[in-house]
This record gives C-alpha cells, structure tokens and sequence, in this order.
C-alpha cells in the first residue's frame, strides 16, 4: 500500500516535509505519488506530487476561554483565519478584530498580528498561510 515510486519525487517531497516540520508517509495513488503529512488539527494532509508544500500551509488550532495562541508576531505572506466553532479575536497592528463561527479574515503576515479567543467557550480556528 505505501510505496516510494523514484527518489527525485521522494527528495521533492522530502523537502516540503523538512520545511513543514511534519512527519510523512509516501503514499501512490493511482500514477500520482502523494506525500501524506502529519499536520495540527488535520486528520489527513496529503500533497501531490512536484506541489511546494510551502507555498500553502495550513491547520487546526484551538484555544481555551480567553486563551492566546501566543504573542503578537510577523513572518512573510498572507495569512487567514477561518473560525469553526466558538468566537476568536484577531489583533493587526494592535488593533482587534472579533470574529465568530462562520466568518474569517484575511491579512497581510508582515503586519503585527494574533489570535485570541473572545468567547465563553473553546474556540476552534483554521489557519492558511500563503507565501
């Protein structure tokens, strides 16, 4: 069932999962090789073949009442946060955002920017970064 087709698309999809800092498996499916990653919050995270699994990284976060993800920060690209479940607020530059079930965001990464969660209750979120 897994399998390693040739060693250029095992060293592509090596990279990918060094850059990730995420456990894999090489799976084939069909003609395809497909690099399965081990990804916060995602029951499953496959890759096709020769994709830049950097280009687009994504996962699951949740945070208690009134739990932070953690401080402040910035780093290269586009980031966007879906809320699954719960209430969350999203600072930019100091400034917060509140966000509930159903309603996301989208920001420039290179600006200060948080989460955080806003409600009562544990607070579910998607997190997609693009470079």
């Amino acid at each position: 069932m897994w399998s390693i087709r040739d060693s250029s698309s095992v060293s592509n999809c090596s990279e990918a999962v060094r850059l990730a800092g995420a456990a894999a498996e090489f799976v084939e499916w069909g003609a395809q090789l497909i690099t399965e990653l081990t990804v916060k919050g995602i029951s499953r995270y496959l890759v096709g073949e020769g994709v830049d699994a950097e280009k687009v990284r994504f996962h699951v976060s949740e945070l208690e009442a009134g739990g932070r993800s953690h401080a402040a920060h910035t780093h290269g690209g586009v980031e966007a946060f879906y809320v699954l479940d719960g209430k969350c607020a999203v600072e930019i530059d100091g400034e917060r955002h509140i966000l509930d079930s159903n309603e996301s965001m989208i920001l420039d990464a290179s600006r200060p920017h948080g989460i955080s969660n806003a409600g009562t209750t544990r607070a579910r979120y998607l997190v997609i970064i693009a470079s």
